[in-house]
């Protein structure tokens, strides 16, 4: 195997060397040559496992302003590479034994369900992700996947035995991570575990290590930032939202993070940026009552009666078996002042024409 290097400052440097100190499976390497305002930018990506090259591309840009053109290009090779990343990821599952084949099989089956999101579902999910470990239980992604079916269960109050999800969910997401302390998605899970078990500051910092396991990863958003935001770390949920939404502003994931916008402004008392990304959010899916009742609290706390019944009526419509429990229909390790404040707004949207109770647990 040759073996591939590049120059900085002089000296030779091995890629595949650097990517073994870092942990990095791809390096990007490349070169800025300048003459007068004109720049040429040369970057490629190297897989530094193997030494191959996957991509190579040359950008010619005018030197105006040198921030601006360093994050022009930081975003247009984030594109290009990405695809790239998505193939080379293909063509190492082609290479997998028999086994590991149907293991990956059985996991995206299993996510398949988990985000149909029925209780009949979220058991089939548990049954995939379950054989996905048999076959392959050095891979640390369905174990968390295991783990988050039994926090889902928790949350929807599946489970006849709480104790045993709850430790089910512990012990899934701990050995997740010890498997892979670099996979984002384990420390979501892990987060989760610690926040049903009331364990705060390591639930936040589950979270935190979620994220700068992988910044670049679009799943790091779409799971931290929410989780941020129901645990009531506000300013981080939005920091992470305005970071994803300005990278991919056509993100499949967009509702979900236009969801969680708007409920860390809530969180923040920032009821009118509350209201318009909830307004947001119901334009990109109409059909999604949580998003209501959430613009019904905001709209009651801002003493905006009519508006707040209105957006009430519509979520009763859309879900007329929804019953607000305690928890006020988010997880169970959601921040207890962020539960009070919406059951507070859903209590005083709901009697805002004296009808106080129709579809609330005291």
């Amino acid at each position: 195997m040759n073996s591939i290097s590049f120059v900085y400052k002089g000296q030779a440097i091995d890629v595949m060397e650097v990517g073994r100190e870092l942990g990095a499976r791809y390096v990007i390497e490349g070169s800025v040559r300048r003459q007068g305002d004109a720049l040429r930018v040369s970057a490629q990506l190297i897989d530094a496992t193997t030494g191959r090259h996957i991509w190579a591309q040359t950008y010619d840009r005018q030197f105006q302003d040198v921030l601006a053109v360093q994050s022009e290009l930081t975003e247009a090779i984030l594109r290009e590479v990405s695809s790239e990343l998505v193939q080379a990821a293909l063509q190492r599952v082609a290479r997998k034994d028999a086994r590991n084949l149907d293991s990956y099989e059985s996991h995206l089956r299993g996510y398949w369900h988990f985000v149909r999101s029925t209780k009949e579902d979220l058991a089939e999910a548990q049954r995939l992700f379950q054989r996905a470990i048999e076959l392959d239980p050095l891979w640390s992604d369905p174990v968390a996947a295991l783990a988050l079916t039994h926090y889902r269960s928790l949350a929807r109050g599946w489970t006849d035995s709480p104790e045993e999800a709850v430790a089910a969910l512990v012990e899934s997401a701990e050995t997740s991570v010890m498997l892979d302390d670099r996979n984002p998605f384990a420390y979501h899970a892990l987060g989760h575990a610690y926040g049903v078990r009331g364990d705060r500051d390591k639930m936040l910092e589950a979270y935190r290590q979620a994220w700068h396991a992988n910044p670049s990863d679009p799943y790091a958003y779409s799971c931290v930032a929410p989780a941020f935001a129901i645990a009531g770390a506000q300013d981080e949920a939005i920091a992470i939202l305005e970071e994803a939404i300005r990278l991919s502003p056509r993100d499949s994931r967009m509702l979900l993070f236009l969801s969680a916008m708007a409920l860390a402004h809530f969180g923040e008392r920032r009821y009118e940026e509350a209201v318009q990304w909830a307004e947001r959010a119901i334009q990109r899916d109409p059909k999604r009552a949580a998003n209501y009742r959430l613009l019904a609290a905001t709209y009651a706390h801002m003493d905006r009666a009519e508006e707040a019944r209105a957006a009430l009526e519509e979520s009763w419509r859309l879900e007329p078996d929804f019953v607000m429990t305690e928890t006020a229909g988010l997880p169970p390790d959601a921040d207890p002042e962020l539960v009070a404040r919406l059951l507070e707004g859903a209590r005083k949207a709901e009697g805002s024409k004296g009808q106080a109770g129709q579809n609330l647990r005291r």
